[in-house]
């Protein structure tokens, strides 16, 4: 019973992970794993079917951040964009 509630936990923890605020210091840990060829789910499937899963969940949880940043820089800059045209108007309309 101790087992499986150890695995369940782990299950929880991978579902509920916080992807979208990875600390620095996890990607930097994950990156020579990332970089090596062999850290490929296909290649560690012939060893292990559930490392294969964790492999192909570790890519894709640093895919998904990466993207997630993109986005979220790309946002900051619209906002930025749409202030700084209020603004102008703003300006234009003082003038007036």
């Amino acid at each position: 019973m101790c087992a499986q509630l150890q695995v369940d936990e782990f299950v929880s923890a991978l579902i509920n992970y916080e992807k979208e605020n990875i600390p620095e210091v996890c990607l930097k840990a994950v990156q020579p794993y990332l970089d090596d060829p062999e850290f490929d789910p296909e290649n560690i499937r012939r060893q292990s079917f559930a490392a294969a899963g964790l492999c192909a969940w570790v890519i894709n949880i640093v895919k998904y951040y990466e993207v997630y940043c993109e986005v979220r820089i790309q946002q900051f800059a619209s906002v930025i964009d749409v202030k700084r045209s209020n603004n102008n108007k703003n300006v234009k309309n003082l003038k007036m």
